[in-house]
């Protein structure tokens, strides 16, 4: 085998390995004295059939007699079969899950269909230059495109319904607040070709661009002909001084290598300045707080950040590159697993809390299953637009649920809300949380000297604000100590919405009623109490 070795401006090394027909058969970089090796493996025709990952994941392809690929068996064993058509285009595909999709093509070789695995088809025309005319999604509304004589789009009608678009682009502008159906966005260009104006469906110069004599952006303009940023450049055409909506300027310098060397804030007169290493990256930054230091690995990812107070945050990854741990400058860390597809699968939690998220078949975000059993579950149109969103706890009680209506144009015009039923009184696992940590439970009913408690969970039902629940917001400067039970004093403001007598724990105190500092009764609404001197 031969092999060859490069390296980069960091001296860092990258081997490269050939079979005797030259072909590229690994390669392999190193993280420390660590190779971390990559695999491809051909067939008798210099077709790849295998490609192993460094973290040992094998992706497997077949092909038929004319060298196309027809299957694909993935790190999990999800096998996909590909289709052509007599030109060899692929027209479909389908895994061994059932999922299909498909495309069609026009006499020119163009897509005119496409449907996703969930089903969704969306349609194209176009005119006799190649040019896109209308687009329908999956729900059935066009998208009309109209353009010069240079091939520049002119016009975009969105929920069009097939009126004559020269008819409708040649129409004054009308604003009929009453209707979503044939609203055209207007551009114009100057005579080198630059994007002048935009101008929405009511009318209004939504931006306006002036360039100077080299093409560059110079001044945008809003609807009401403010200026929101003007920039000015150097010989070499980067910018030097960039002025927003408020006349706040920004100024920028450069090295010799044409990185930004500082930062220059005007209105704050603050500077922030940049260091680098020969590789490019960013390794220091300085502010009126300090410095910040940022250390990569030998694969140049970056792995700790270190504040002006000397707190880290550190960043470690699997073999993949994909990033696998979060360390806060506490100790605390988060991790992260993947799926086979390299999407989000899971995170953990420094209380191990476990979050794992969920996708269809066409590869949307369908659940996220909090570490309380907790799962937000969302919706979609067949135009991928999110629908609905409900969270239902872990007994599958449904605790709210949101439905968005859109218009045809796919703007959010109303939002339906339902939460937990009013008056319901749940007699446990209501609670608050700090930093991801339970601090305080509350139970219906009161307790004696002596009754035992043990806590319900450990997470919360977060952002969840129905009858029954604890709503609640820590007082400023307040912090709840987890290892400290002596702490002397923890102030919250908190709202029970049904009358009742509550027990609240705290975190800290002891596990058994022992004693009348250890919870309180709360009668109702507006009661303000003070739990102090817990140990």
């Amino acid at each position: 085998m031969q092999r060859t070795v490069s390296a980069d401006t960091t001296s860092q090394r990258t081997e490269y390995g050939y079979d005797s027909q030259g072909r590229l058969i690994t390669t392999t970089r190193y993280l420390g004295l660590r190779p971390l090796e990559t695999v491809s493996v051909y067939n008798a025709l210099g077709n790849v059939t295998q490609r192993i990952d460094a973290a040992g994941q094998v992706v497997t392809t077949t092909y038929d007699s004319l060298n196309r690929v027809v299957n694909t068996i993935s790190a999990e064993g999800v096998v996909v079969t590909t289709t052509y058509d007599a030109l060899g285009r692929s027209i479909g595909t389908v895994d061994n899950l059932g999922h299909t999709t498909s495309t069609a093509y026009d006499g020119l070789g163009r897509v005119i269909t496409s449907t996703n695995a969930a089903g969704d088809m969306t349609t194209q025309t176009y005119n006799i230059a190649g040019e896109r005319l209308v687009q329908t999604d999956a729900e059935g509304v066009q998208t009309a495109y109209v353009y010069d004589d240079l091939g520049r789009q002119t016009h975009m009608i969105q929920n069009w319904d097939g009126t004559d678009v020269a008819q409708l682009v040649a129409a004054p502008v009308t604003i009929d607040p009453t209707t979503d159906v044939n609203l055209i966005t207007r551009y114009t260009y100057d005579l080198q070709g630059n994007r002048l104006a935009v101008i929405n469906a009511r009318g209004y110069t939504a931006t306006q661009t002036t360039y100077d004599s080299l093409n560059r952006a110079v001044m945008v303009q809003n609807a009401l002909l403010t200026t929101t940023q003007t920039t000015v450049y150097n010989i070499l055409g980067q910018t030097v001084v960039m002025t927003d909506a408020n006349g706040a300027e920004t100024h920028y310098s450069y090295d010799g290598l044409n990185r930004v060397e500082s930062i220059f804030y005007a209105t704050d007169n603050e500077t922030v300045s940049y260091g680098y290493n020969v590789g490019g990256q960013k390794t220091v930054m300085t502010d009126s707080l300090g410095t910040t230091v940022y250390d990569y690995d030998d694969l140049n990812r970056l792995i700790k950040v270190t504040d002006p107070l000397s707190e880290t945050v550190e960043y470690l990854y699997n073999d993949n590159g994909q990033r696998e741990a979060l360390v806060y400058p506490d100790g605390k860390v988060v991790s992260y697993t993947y799926d086979g597809d390299n999407r989000l699968a899971t995170i953990t939690d420094w209380s191990l809390g476990l979050f794992t998220f969920g996708y269809d078949s066409a590869g949307r975000h369908i659940t996220t299953t909090l570490a309380n059993g907790v799962v937000s579950l969302n919706g979609y149109d067949k135009a991928n637009r999110l629908t609905s969103r409900t969270y239902t706890s872990a007994e599958g009680t449904l605790l709210g649920e949101y439905l968005y209506e859109l218009d045809q144009v796919g703007n959010k015009i109303t939002v339906t809300e339902t939460i937990l039923a009013p008056n319901v009184v749940r007699e446990i696992e209501q609670f608050l949380e700090e930093n991801g940590q339970l601090v305080l439970e509350a139970e219906a009913g009161e307790v004696t000297a002596g009754t035992a408690h043990s806590w319900e969970s450990e997470t919360t039902q977060t952002g969840y604000v129905g009858d029954g629940y604890l709503r609640a917001e820590p007082d400023t400067g307040t912090r709840f100590a987890e290892n400290d039970p002596a702490a002397s004093t923890v102030s919250y403001r908190f709202q029970i919405d049904n009358p009742n007598d509550y027990a609240l724990w705290l975190r800290g105190s002891a596990t058994d009623a022992s004693s009348d500092s250890v919870y309180v009764s709360l009668e109702g609404q507006g009661t303000s109490t003070a739990l102090t001197g817990f140990g």
